[in-house]
C-alpha cells in the first residue's frame, strides 16, 4: 500500500510540474492575394517552424478542397496540388497560373483559404474575382 501510495504522489508532482510550464503558442496562418502583379496567394505562419508545408485550397460544392492544377501541357499528367514551404520568418507563396492546363480562362469569384500541412490549421479566407480588374 505504501508503494502504491508513494507511485501516486510520484505522478501527481509530475503533473504539477507539467501544469506550471508555460502554454506552447498556438499556431497562426495568414492568407491574402499576391495583388494584381501576382497570381499568388501571400501570406505567414507564425511561429515560422510550426509546419513543414502549406496547401492552398477552394471551396467546390459548398466545401473546402485542396486546390490542384495541370502544371504542364502534357495531358496525362495528373494534377498537383498547390503548396508552399514557409521561410525561416514564417513567410510563403503559393504561385499559380491562371492559364495552367485543365482550367479555361480562370473567371469568376473564387474562394481561397491556406491550410496547415497536417490540416489542424487554416488562414482566413477570402474571395478573388477573376480576371483581376486591375488598374
Amino acid at each position: 500500500m505504501r508503494r502504491v501510495l508513494v507511485l501516486v504522489a510520484a505522478v501527481a508532482v509530475v503533473v504539477g510540474l507539467g501544469a506550471c510550464l508555460p502554454p506552447e503558442t498556438a499556431m497562426t496562418i495568414t492568407a491574402k492575394d499576391g495583388g494584381c502583379s501576382a497570381d499568388a496567394i501571400t501570406g505567414k505562419v507564425s511561429p515560422a517552424s510550426a509546419t513543414a508545408k502549406l496547401v492552398a485550397q477552394r471551396t467546390a460544392g459548398g466545401k473546402w478542397v485542396d486546390w490542384k492544377w495541370y502544371k504542364t501541357s502534357d495531358s496525362g499528367e495528373t494534377p498537383s496540388v498547390l503548396t508552399a514551404k514557409p521561410n525561416a520568418r514564417g513567410e510563403y507563396t503559393i504561385g499559380y497560373n491562371p492559364n495552367w492546363l485543365g482550367l479555361k480562362k480562370l473567371s469568376g469569384v473564387v474562394h481561397f483559404r491556406v491550410r496547415s500541412d497536417g490540416g489542424g490549421y487554416v488562414s482566413n479566407d477570402y474571395y478573388v474575382r477573376f480576371p483581376k480588374a486591375c488598374g
